[in-house]
Formats: C-alpha cells, structure tokens, sequence
C-alpha cells in the first residue's frame, strides 16, 4: 500500500492527466446523449404541440422535460437558461438539415428570425 502511494505522489501528473481524459471522454459522450434528447424532443414538441405563435411554448415544454432528467448532481452547473441556448442550437440545426438535407450552415438564426416574420 506504501509503495502504491510513492507511486502515485511521485507520477501524479500523470495520474490527473489520466483523471482529465477520462472526464473528458464521459463529457463528450455525455453532450452527443443530450443532443439527441433535444432533438428528440423538439421534434416531438413540433409535431404535438399544435398552433402558430406557440414557439416559446413548445420551448419551455423541451427545456422542461431536459432539466427533469438530468443528473442532481449536474442541475448545479447547468441551468434552464444553458438547456434553453441548447436547444435554440437544436432548433437551428434541425431546421439546416431540413432545408436542403445537409448540415451546411445555410441557414441561420437570422434567416429564421427573418423567415418567422412573414409567417
């Protein structure tokens, strides 16, 4: 056991980096999981949540049901505002991959702000 912690005190650099890669790993897993949810559940909201002029609703709905399942120990760190951003992204991409069934960056949220007011 001694010589465990000598081993450790004296690498310990390594140890952290080690500790950091594998944080960074979970992480990324974590934010594509989360990505999916949001699409997921935007395309939900679009499709059963039914009117015009509901955006902000469909919105609150999705940031919502995201907040319910995170993790306690994550609600700290990320709040409705940070889950709200994220799926303005997920909106904005979701609505780039419609447009001409690439993500090209082609559409952007000043052509949708554009677009939502003529409707």
């Amino acid at each position: 056991m001694e010589s465990i912690l000598i081993a450790l005190r004296a690498n310990w650099v390594v140890v952290a980096c080690i500790i950091a890669v594998l944080l960074l790993a979970y992480f990324v897993r974590t934010y594509k999981k989360v990505r999916v949810a949001v699409y997921t559940l935007v395309l939900w909201a679009e499709k059963n949540i039914l009117g015009s002029q509901r955006g902000q609703e469909k919105k609150a709905w999705v940031v919502d049901r995201l907040y319910a399942v995170l993790p306690i120990w994550v609600k700290p760190f990320i709040n409705r505002a940070v889950l709200g951003k994220l799926v303005d992204e997920g909106v904005l991409w979701l609505k780039d991959y419609l447009d001409d069934g690439a993500i090209n960056h082609s559409i952007t949220a000043e052509v949708v702000r554009a677009y939502e007011s003529v409707e």
